[in-house]
């Protein structure tokens, strides 16, 4: 729980109208301490309301976001307050239930947990703007999933996500770290004409059916280590700004990275191609010899006074 010292006193009642399943815990918010039954109350009690709002339908939801909207221009020079904000507006659905969800063109203020959240049917989660850290670790997917458009500007965690049918990321723009570590494609994914601003971890994830990484830009680091691609993978005309690995990946049917640029060098040791691999008009540093990393290094020692 977090420190807040005189901003919820200085709220002047917003409280009241924004959160008011949070009043029982105003004594909890104070302490400098976590308190570990209050805290578990306190999630407890913003997991409800996260709910209640939810079924309350979109246009409960919007309007909930254009009153944090006016807090938050009210105090936007403290870092107080906009921690403040963010523990009690965040958006609780961790463990949920849902036949069927459209999250289209609605705001997560301060992000929101989706984890280990069951999706039975359709997940429609196209143009939704995650503006704080979202968590959809373990969520399991039974339909059709869609994040096309999507932006997600705080770190985004599918860890040990499973998707049972199509994944669409088409076109989303990951600001922060973006994580797909173990998580279980087992049907096709697509990412093409995506930007990763940050790092890119799809280790050791499987992907059943088609994957479709092509056309994107990946600013920051991407480790596709360990990774398998039991159908064709696309990573083509792509632009990797920094350091890559698909170190021990296996690629059981097409490899595609014709047209890509690697800014560093990308890490294959290890790697299976048990199909056809294209890497026309790819472009990458060219490795150095030992020998001459050798001379660099005595060279380097030479110069030291």
């Amino acid at each position: 729980m977090l420190q807040i010292g005189e901003t919820f006193a200085r709220f002047d009642g917003a409280l009241v109208d924004l959160a008011p399943w949070a009043l029982p815990f105003r004594e909890a918010l104070y302490r400098p301490q976590t308190d570990p039954a209050a805290a578990a109350g306190f999630r407890a009690a913003r997991a409800g309301a996260t709910l209640a709002r939810w079924n309350a339908g979109p246009k409960a939801w919007r309007q909930w976001t254009q009153r944090i909207a006016g807090l938050e221009a009210r105090f936007a020079h403290e870092e107080e307050a906009a921690r403040f904000l963010g523990l009690i507006c965040f958006a609780d659905f961790s463990e949920q239930r849902f036949a069927g969800v459209d999250f289209g063109t609605l705001e997560l203020p301060f992000g929101g947990s989706f984890a280990g959240a069951v999706f039975a049917g359709d997940a429609w989660f196209a143009d939704a703007r995650f503006r704080g850290p979202v968590d959809f670790h373990s969520a399991q997917f039974f339909s059709d999933v869609s994040f096309e458009n999507s932006r997600f500007e705080g770190p985004a965690d599918f860890r040990d996500a499973i998707f049972l049918k199509s994944a669409r990321f088409i076109s989303i723009c990951a600001c922060r770290s973006t994580s797909f570590r173990d998580a279980e494609f087992c049907a096709d994914v697509w990412f093409r004409y995506s930007r990763f601003r940050s790092t890119l971890d799809f280790a050791r994830a499987r992907v059943g059916g088609e994957a479709g990484f092509g056309d994107c830009l990946y600013l920051g680091d991407a480790d596709f280590s360990q990774a398998e691609f039991l159908d064709n993978a696309g990573f083509e005309q792509s632009v990797f700004a920094g350091k890559v690995s698909f170190a021990r990946t296996s690629f059981a049917r097409y490899a595609r990275f014709e047209r890509s640029s690697f800014q560093e060098r990308p890490r294959f040791d290890g790697a299976r191609f048990l199909g056809p691999s294209h890497f026309h008009d790819t472009i990458m540093p060219v490795a150095e010899s030992p020998v001459a990393e050798q001379i660099r290094t005595i060279e380097h020692r030479l110069r030291r006074p």
